[in-house]
């Protein structure tokens, strides 16, 4: 197993099926503008994340436009309303990491707990709304819609 840059080990993924990360690390799910190749993936990269494997959330989530239109914010369906499975990605942090992760999130983004469809509770980069932002929701996730509004 090799070692990130702060000593901690980088744990190997021998066949992308789920299991518990090693107790160095947590595990993350992120959906926007933290999944590889988008303009904050460089957040994970730089406290050593490492990519594990693409999952998708419990059907029971939403996805809302922020209110300055670059990134999304993914939220427990509001009752009432229907919730949809959304794809995203799972980053083992090493353990010391975490706290530099939080500092550079910015409202209203935030950590919490997602269920994903697999029966797995981790945590994830989640969002508030106040109700006024844009429902876009897409069962193919962020980079559908961005794509498509492009």
């Amino acid at each position: 197993m090799s070692t990130t840059r702060h000593g901690t080990p980088r744990p190997a993924v021998l066949d992308g099926s789920p299991t518990a990360p090693p107790p160095t690390t947590v595990s993350l799910v992120v959906f926007g503008a933290h999944l590889r190749g988008e303009p904050r993936c460089w957040q994970l990269e730089e406290v050593d994340g490492a990519f594990l494997r693409d999952v998708r959330t419990a059907p029971a989530y939403r996805m809302h436009l922020a209110a300055d239109g670059h990134r999304p914010l993914v939220v427990p369906a509001p009752s009432g309303v229907p919730g949809m499975g959304l794809p995203g990605e799972e980053w083992l942090l090493p353990v010391p990491a975490v706290g530099n992760l939080l500092v550079a999130l910015s409202a209203p983004e935030a950590v919490g707990p997602v269920a994903l469809d697999d029966g797995r509770h981790v945590l994830g980069v989640l969002g508030a709304v106040t109700g006024r932002e844009r429902d876009i929701s897409d069962p193919f996730g962020w980079r559908a819609f961005r794509d498509g509004c492009a």
